[in-house]
């Protein structure tokens, strides 16, 4: 019976020190979204800090939100189940994703967009924000 409990508690020891090793996934770790976002361009920001879950929380959940800084468009979509996580794009991007991403074939002239991003562009905020420097989403744009 000892030996038994020496082999769970050595087992237990082994795992407890993988766990620990193994530490928290940094954002550099973590497995990049593959979607339209990311195939258009978008670059993800993790709420990763306090003040970038606290910025990501601030946003409309699951819309595209148009934002503005220093003369700049930005495109904003909040993802807080999936990724916890927002991509940025510029109008490019946006662009790029609104055509249905990169290599989309253009048909009669281009037509109109995929349904599914006209679904979206119904539910785009665009308050007009102006994002100044140290405004509360301003993180999400700032380079890691």
């Amino acid at each position: 019976m000892t030996r038994a409990v020496v082999s769970n508690r050595s087992a237990a020891v082994v795992l407890s020190a993988a766990a620990l090793l193994a530490g928290p996934v940094d954002a550099q770790e973590r497995q990049r979204p593959n979607n339209l976002f990311t195939a258009s361009g978008f670059t993800v920001r993790y709420a990763d800090t306090p003040e970038r879950a606290a910025h990501l929380r601030s946003l409309p959940a699951d819309k595209l939100a148009v934002r503005r800084k220093d003369g700049k468009t930005w495109y904003v979509y909040a993802d807080p189940r999936g990724c916890n996580c927002a991509y940025v794009g510029t109008p490019e991007a946006y662009a790029t994703y609104r055509a249905g991403g990169p290599g989309a074939p253009v048909i009669d002239g281009g037509g109109p967009p995929p349904r599914y991003v006209q679904e979206l562009e119904q539910s785009i905020d665009d308050d007009g924000s102006v994002l100044e420097p140290g405004s509360s989403l301003g993180t999400f744009f700032d380079q890691d």
